[in-house]
């Protein structure tokens, strides 16, 4: 679950972190496509991380959250590293706070005031870093675990994609340049001037 949490992030970050240029590309192709894509995104990572740290049970039922998995720590004897888990866990509840407000404020919950915005106590920004920062400690939490029992560690922030948003923003970038070249192509034949491509050059 982690593992797809990152998959999730590293794309978002191709698509709309990467550069103006790629922006560009995005909104000559299928704007609000995209735009809706990004907000999906973003929601189900915030959804997915708020999950992942909820309490062992919730309503009798239990969660597979990572505090059940510190828990089944302590009761096999790993007393010391419960405890540095539960130190990481604690920390990670914390840079998760802001994210948590918009999971049950916006997101699982259509919080009245919220929505018309007429509260005064408005959602609390959630940034890039702040994601970035809130994953790390996830990673640290599993990779925690499974050093311990195997002596491995798990590079979360090196998905391996067959195709992710980089592939996608360069077939994006070679049909636009292409609708380009074939119009200024009528346009030569047609005898008028070519225009000069929309896209940065880095794009």
């Amino acid at each position: 679950m982690v593992a797809l949490v990152f998959a999730k992030w590293h794309v978002v970050k191709q698509l709309y972190g990467t550069s103006e240029a790629r922006g560009t590309v995005l909104n000559r192709t299928a704007r609000d496509f995209f735009a809706l894509c990004q907000h999906a995104f973003v929601s189900d990572i915030l959804m997915s991380a708020g999950r992942l740290l909820d309490p062992p049970s919730t309503g009798g039922k239990s969660n597979l959250s990572l505090a059940r998995l510190a828990d089944a720590v302590a009761e096999c004897g790993a007393q010391d590293l419960a405890t540095s888990l539960n130190a990481v866990l604690s920390e990670t509840r914390e840079r998760e706070a802001s994210a948590r407000e918009h999971r049950n404020r916006r997101l699982a919950h259509n919080d009245l005031a919220t929505v018309l915005n007429a509260g005064s106590n408005p959602l609390p920004p959630v940034t890039v870093s702040d994601i970035d920062e809130l994953l790390t400690l996830l990673a640290n939490f599993l990779n925690a675990i499974d050093y311990h029992y195997c002596e491995n560690t798990t590079f979360f922030d090196s998905p391996i994609q067959n195709g992710d948003g980089d592939t996608l923003a360069g077939w994006l970038r070679d049909g636009v340049r292409f609708r380009e070249q074939e119009m200024n192509r009528k346009r030569t034949l047609a005898g008028l001037p070519e225009v000069p491509s929309s896209l940065p050059p880095e794009a």
